[in-house]
């Protein structure tokens, strides 16, 4: 309910909240605004500079949702670093992470988070989800990628951490690095962690 995304009725209120005229935005869900090469093995989306303003105007907003204290990604003071330190000890370490994270947060995945957590009307869900998406999944280069891919997948990293807490254990996300540490790490938990992500459309 913090961000301003939350409940929008209209895609003109979306266009005003976005500072952006709606004869503007809509032409910008096209592909053809993304810039795409290769970096090593990974290839890399970034939007021109019109999609980048709307994107880091959506981030913006994106960054007024709180975030669970389990996340160390894209949160102040927090890092790969603090993420390590949660689970310094004398005990297990089970480490995952989601295979190509980005690209498995579909059209779906998007349009559901802003249709059904952010409760924007359909046609609002549909013109943020064009605006947020590259080939119909999250893209790899982007201001949104890593916040925008957490908020569609919080559902799935919830499951986990009640696991987690379940089984007296310490968790953790870094992006699409999953951790857990305890005393009570075993085959029925990576069972259980696979079964989670698998429901969410994801694969370790």
């Amino acid at each position: 309910e913090d961000c301003a995304l939350y409940k929008i009725k209209t895609q003109k209120q979306l266009a005003k909240i976005l500072f952006k005229d709606l004869k503007v935005l809509k032409p910008l869900k096209d592909d053809s605004h993304y810039n795409t090469f290769t970096l090593g093995s990974r290839e890399i989306e970034c939007p021109d500079r019109q999609l980048d303003e709307v994107h880091t105007r959506i981030a913006s907003l994106l960054s007024r949702i709180q975030l669970p204290d389990y996340l160390h990604s894209g949160r102040k003071k927090h890092s790969h670093i603090t993420n390590a330190k949660a689970h310094i000890g004398d005990h297990c370490v089970l480490t995952a992470d989601i295979r190509k994270f980005y690209r498995s947060t579909s059209f779906d995945i998007v349009f559901k988070f802003f249709n059904r957590v952010l409760l924007c009307q359909p046609d609002v869900s549909l013109l943020l989800t064009q605006l947020c998406t590259y080939n119909f999944h999250i893209p790899t280069g982007s201001r949104i990628s890593m916040p925008l891919a957490f908020l569609a997948n919080k559902k799935m990293f919830d499951e986990l951490y009640k696991t987690a807490q379940s089984n007296r254990l310490n968790f953790t996300v870094f992006v699409d690095d999953i951790t857990f540490s305890g005393n009570n790490i075993n085959r029925k938990l990576i069972h259980i962690v696979n079964k989670i992500v698998n429901s969410h459309d994801h694969n370790v």
